[in-house]
C-alpha cells in the first residue's frame, strides 16, 4: 500500500476516493464504509488535513 492508505489506513482513502472519485454524497460514504455520516466527515477532514501537510505528490510517490 501506498499514498494515504499505506500511511494512514484504507478506510481514510476509501473514502476519499468514494467521495472524489466515485462522486457519492457523504451519506452515501458514510453508508458505504458502514460508518455515521459524522465519522465518515471526521475520517474525510483527517485524510484531507494529510493530504494537505504532506503534498500530493509526496504522497503519491510514498511506497507501502
Amino acid at each position: 500500500k501506498g499514498g494515504l492508505a499505506g500511511l494512514k489506513g484504507e478506510r481514510y482513502a476509501d473514502g476519499l476516493n468514494l467521495r472524489y472519485l466515485q462522486g457519492m454524497s457523504m451519506q452515501e460514504v458514510a453508508d458505504t464504509l458502514g460508518y455515521t455520516r459524522r465519522w465518515a466527515i471526521s475520517l474525510h477532514n483527517y485524510g484531507i488535513k494529510t493530504i494537505d501537510g504532506m503534498g500530493i505528490r509526496a504522497l503519491s510517490e510514498r511506497e507501502g
